[in-house]
């Protein structure tokens, strides 16, 4: 697999979390604490198609990217269950920048 391939993969899940998650879900930490696991299984599978370029692995690797967008999806499920809004949730800053 080229990195191309692999970029494309990535901007599929992008576009598609986008698509499920409303703004400001992302600075809401229970949020993270679904998404976090498939997405860290996703990135690995990734590698290991670029890596291999194998059937299965590329099967494997959007397969985990489908658990990630079914993650934001519950997450957000979850965020409106809980009344959450945008405009309510205090500003949580997300685990990448806190990282820098």
């Amino acid at each position: 697999m080229s990195r191309r391939d692999g970029a494309a993969v990535a901007r599929w899940v992008a576009e598609r979390v986008q698509e499920v998650a409303p703004p400001g879900l992302g600075r809401w930490a229970p949020a993270w604490d679904l998404v976090e696991p498939p997405s860290m299984e996703f990135l690995d599978a990734l590698a290991r198609w670029e890596e291999s370029g194998t059937v299965e692995d590329r099967e494997a690797a959007r397969a985990a990217a489908g658990d990630v967008v079914k993650a934001w999806r519950e997450a957000a499920q979850l965020w409106e269950a809980t009344g959450r809004s945008l405009k309510r949730t205090p500003a949580e800053p997300c685990p990448a920048e806190v990282a820098q």
